[in-house]
């Protein structure tokens, strides 16, 4: 899980994209796991259409959480 806080709908990074990626990889290193990984990330409202997504496999905001 990778959570994001903003007081809108959060926009993804390239530099989000490639942290998020290197923490799977080196999990995956460490624990020898050959099992899928799902990446999840929590955010207030959500990200911004037009972010990329392709590597974020499920999204929850703060509705998901406390609505």
């Amino acid at each position: 899980c990778e959570m994001k806080y903003s007081k809108g709908k959060y926009a993804l990074s390239q530099e989000d994209i490639e942290r998020m990626q290197n923490r799977l990889n080196r999990l995956q290193e460490e624990t020898g796991t050959t099992k899928t990984i799902l990446q999840t990330l929590i955010t207030s409202y959500g990200l911004t259409s037009g972010s990329d997504t392709h590597t974020i496999h499920s999204q929850l905001t703060m509705d998901d959480l406390f609505g």
